[in-house]
């Protein structure tokens, strides 16, 4: 019987088969690659995933025939060759996404101050902009800290180590907003320990160590 594994539940769904409107391009382009992510132990290769989301566009469309063209080149290459998920991305803003929606959204990502606001109403809209920029993260994390008040930005660069990552900055800004707002450091020291971790397992590949955690806390004191 051990040849007989279940197949992972998929979770969530596809968004609407997209026509290829360019008003719509990133709200599918979310939804997509939202699905793709939260399933990504079925559709685990590039080979598996582009090919199944190029199967969410409207036949008739000129989103369709987009979809089609890059269904036959990948099935001419021999072997077939639908390319990275990056690469599909890429291909797919440069398609649907005019370059005026695209620095409107790069404008935005840069002159969307924090001020007073509170850090979650901010960010929502700020990450709107982002999401629509095509810039790589490093980017992204330099506008987020350009963004953010001077009282958070004081307190980020007093942490160490500094986040290596956008995800692990927006989750550090987050907690350390957090934790000022109640003066509740239990989130916050979470966070750091978080970032460190991660970063040595990136450093000395001991993520999956038994000893991992226990030698993080040690550098972390």
């Amino acid at each position: 019987m051990a040849g007989n594994v279940a197949t992972p539940k998929l979770l969530g769904s596809t968004p609407d088969p997209y026509d290829g409107n360019p008003t719509k391009a990133q709200a599918f382009w979310n939804t997509l690659a939202n699905y793709y992510t939260m399933n990504n132990t079925v559709y685990n290769t590039n080979n598996k995933k582009v090919p199944a989301a190029l199967t969410n566009f409207k036949a008739g469309t000129c989103g369709g025939d987009w979809a089609s063209d890059c269904i036959a080149e990948a099935l001419a290459a021999n072997p077939t060759d639908y390319g990275t998920w990056a690469q599909f991305q890429i291909a797919f803003q440069k398609q649907f996404i005019p370059p005026e929606v695209q620095q409107e959204a790069i404008k935005g990502m840069h002159d969307t101050y924090m001020g007073n606001r509170e850090f979650n109403d901010w960010y929502q809209d700020w990450t709107h902009h982002a999401q629509q920029s095509g810039v790589d993260d490093n980017t992204k994390m330099y506008a987020f800290r350009r963004c953010i008040n001077s009282a958070l930005q004081q307190k980020l660069v007093a942490l160490s180590p500094q986040p290596a990552t956008l995800p692990d900055l927006i989750d550090l800004g987050r907690d350390v907003e957090a934790s000022a707002a109640s003066g509740d450091v239990t989130k916050l020291s979470r966070a750091v320990r978080g970032a460190k971790r991660r970063q040595l397992g990136e450093r000395w590949g001991l993520s999956a160590h038994p000893s991992f955690d226990l030698i993080s806390h040690q550098v972390s004191v």
